[in-house]
Order: structure tokens, then C-alpha cells, then sequence
């Protein structure tokens, strides 16, 4: 469902440029100096980051999303309702880096650095753009079409996609 998705970048195609953001300014609580670039050629808004780099995993997290396999989550402390999501950038690595990577990640869940090649983020908005037209992206096992994506924290889906405990009057 929506509210609990993940947004994961098949891995494969490095991904090169990433912007974050958001508004108020208050998610991006650093700026990546290594690597920060220009941009995919656009004018970003005020209080945004760019970094490229090749990517061969892009995650963006709005809960911890649990599992029987992965009890903590793969970012812990991420909630549906504070204002956040969470940017897990994992640069170009080597194959037993990534096993170790996926590993962590099942086991303890991410924190920001938890590797060498691994950033977790808050934000509230991110764009990616690929390197080429050949990328593509994977959200809950749905390809898209559109290989460069825009997403942004939406606090009115939350009354959308909500799931609990309904109040409603008894019956008389």
C-alpha cells in the first residue's frame, strides 16, 4: 500500500544525479559535500542538495517498513507521520560490500553512514534523474514508464491510505 511503500531503483543501471530537499528546510539536516555536483542541468529550489555519483541502489523509505524477515525495519526510527522520509543512497560498491550492505539492513536496519558508501537522509521531496534512458525504476514490484522521478511528503494522504481502528457509532 501507499502510506508503507518503498521506492527502490533497480540496481543495474547506475543512477546518476539525486536532489533533496524540502520545505522549511528543517529535513535536510546535512549537506553532502563529497560528490556534490550541479544537478541534471536544472535549477533546483532554494534549501535543496544535488549529489552525483553512480548509484546502484536508491531508496526512498516513509516507514520502517517491518517484516518477520526484518524486525527493526530498514530505517527504524522512520513514522508515518513525521513529515519524513528517508533517502538511502548507496553508492557503487563491490559485490560482497552489497551482500554485507543487504545484510545490515535485514538485521539492525540503516543509520546514516553505516557503511563507507552507504547515506541515509530525511527529507521531504527528492528528484532523481539516470545517467541514460536505459534506467528504470521499481516501486512495490511495479516497473515505471518514466525513468526520472519526482516525490515528494504528502501529510493529506495519510487520512487517504490510514488503516486502525475506525471510530463510528455503535448500533442501536
Amino acid at each position: 500500500d501507499a502510506a508503507t511503500a518503498a521506492a527502490v531503483a533497480a540496481v543495474g543501471q547506475p543512477c546518476s544525479a539525486v536532489s533533496f530537499g524540502g520545505r522549511g528546510g528543517s529535513a535536510t539536516q546535512m549537506s553532502l559535500h563529497d560528490g556534490v555536483g550541479d544537478g541534471a542541468a536544472e535549477e533546483l529550489p532554494a534549501g535543496w542538495h544535488s549529489v552525483e555519483d553512480d548509484f546502484i541502489s536508491v531508496k526512498v523509505v516513509v516507514t520502517p517498513c517491518r517484516s518477520d524477515k526484518s524486525r527493526r525495519g530498514i530505517v527504524p526510527h522512520g513514522h508515518l507521520s513525521d513529515g519524513r522520509m528517508y533517502l538511502v543512497l548507496v553508492r557503487k560498491c563491490g559485490h560482497i560490500g552489497y551482500i554485507r550492505f543487504l545484510i545490515h539492513m535485514s538485521a539492525n536496519g540503516l543509520t546514516d553512514r553505516c557503511f563507507p558508501f552507504v547515506r541515509v537522509i530525511p527529507v521531504t521531496a527528492v528528484r532523481a534523474r539516470p545517467v541514460g534512458h536505459e534506467s528504470s525504476w521499481n516501486v512495490d514490484g511495479e516497473l515505471l514508464s518514466h525513468n526520472s522521478v519526482d516525490i515528494e511528503v504528502d501529510h493529506a494522504a495519510v487520512d487517504v491510505f490510514a488503516r486502525g481502528v475506525e471510530l463510528v457509532a455503535p448500533l442501536a
